[in-house]
């Protein structure tokens, strides 16, 4: 009974939904390696076909330009006709300013978009690394063919772009133009760890012409779009986008490996540091002297392991000094100095125990010892002279 009072409103929908169907779902994205490889070429191809376009461009505005003013090559004669047509592009150029736009451009730009992953189908990866490879093309190629200029000019050709596809899109001509310099700018940021000096330097110019870069430069680019009203334009610039973060990493990173490399190559080539210097200048010691360092080393250890010398030892010590001659003769103290110590306050005279006399080898390297200890102290002092 309670479907009888709702079986209109049940037909009206089931009539509803047989005309307008649910859009089939997108099949899942599968990569493979093959498709990464491919992905590297279409980046190339597009970033090329984007420098011809924005090659194009700016060889039509020069010549509206040219046209509009053909006195710059010197006195020409012209009819009438054509000093008309001179004066009438001269005051269109005032008016409007330089239109960039033509065909040529328009069909390579076209011809490039065409190489984009579709996002409905594309697997993330396919999508960044179509994105790195165009962006690594422009950048790379304009450092290694112009350096610092040809930088600069890749990243105008970069804002030059981004301008172009928000005119696809409707963007006015003053919030585009702000728009692709903000993205130009952001490439450029991408060449600063070339110009650091040391490493920490390397390091922070990574952080803020990589990741750091594109946050801002998308958050920036985002207002100046909801600013002019193209607010559902600009939902498409995230500053946390993940593959924007990850291509923003992998351009600067190249930069930054490079960067390094070259500040250990100078280093390499800067020679020693002062330090290494002052010890590379430091007089090298003769070989004999080191070996008499070595020598009294040796001899101070065995001295600081040696024990004291008793009386015994120092008497058996004089015992091998040679006895006097028998024919010299003895020589008696005065009378007076007999007289001045009396018998008992002399002192007891100890007589030596009888000793077995000293190796004579062992004399003689004691005497050694002695005179290397000498010509050590000797040769360190004229060193320290």
């Amino acid at each position: 009974m309670i479907a009888d009072l709702f079986a209109a409103d049940t037909l009206t929908a089931a009539a509803d939904a047989v005309r307008n169907p649910r859009p089939p779902k997108p099949p899942a994205p599968k990569g493979s390696s093959w498709s990464d490889v491919y992905r590297l070429a279409t980046g190339a191809v597009e970033a090329g076909a984007q420098v011809l376009a924005s090659t194009a461009e700016v060889v039509g505005g020069a010549a509206q330009v040219l046209g509009a003013y053909p006195e710059m090559f010197g006195p020409l004669p012209m009819t009438p006709a054509q000093r008309k047509g001179a004066d009438d592009s001269r005051d269109k150029l005032l008016r409007d300013g330089v239109d960039m736009n033509n065909e040529v451009g328009d069909a390579l730009r076209s011809a490039g978009q065409s190489y984009r992953p579709d996002p409905q189908t594309a697997s993330t990866a396919e999508t960044l690394i179509h994105g790195f490879a165009r962006g690594a093309t422009k950048i790379i190629g304009g450092a290694v063919a112009g350096g610092a200029p040809g930088i600069f000019a890749a990243s105008a050709e970069e804002a030059n772009t981004a301008a172009e596809d928000l005119r696809q899109q409707g963007v006015p001509f003053e919030a585009r133009a702000k728009a692709g310099a903000v993205q130009g700018g952001g490439m450029a940021l991408a060449a600063l760890p070339l110009v650091g000096q040391t490493l920490p330097q390397t390091a922070a110019l990574f952080l803020a012409g990589g990741p750091g870069g594109f946050m801002a430069q998308q958050a920036l680019t985002r207002e100046i779009l909801r600013d002019a009203g193209q607010d559902k334009v600009a939902e498409q610039y995230d500053p946390f986008d993940p593959v924007g973060l990850a291509m923003s990493t992998l351009i600067p990173g190249g930069f930054t490996a490079y960067a390094v490399r070259g500040q250990r190559a100078a280093r390499r080539a800067a020679g020693p540091t002062q330090q290494q210097a002052a010890q590379v200048a430091a007089p090298a010691m003769p070989p004999e002297v080191v070996d008499a360092a070595m020598v009294s080393n040796l001899v101070q250890r065995n001295d600081s392991q040696r024990a004291p010398m008793d009386e015994v030892t120092a008497a058996r010590i004089l015992d091998l000094q040679p006895a006097p001659d028998a024919a010299a003769p003895a020589l008696k103290p005065a009378a007076s100095e007999e007289l001045a110590v009396a018998p008992e306050a002399a002192a007891p005279r100890i007589e030596p125990e009888a000793q077995p006399p000293m190796d004579l080898a062992a004399q003689e390297r004691e005497l050694v010892d002695l005179r290397k200890r000498d010509a050590v102290l000797t040769k360190l002092l004229e060193c320290m002279q």
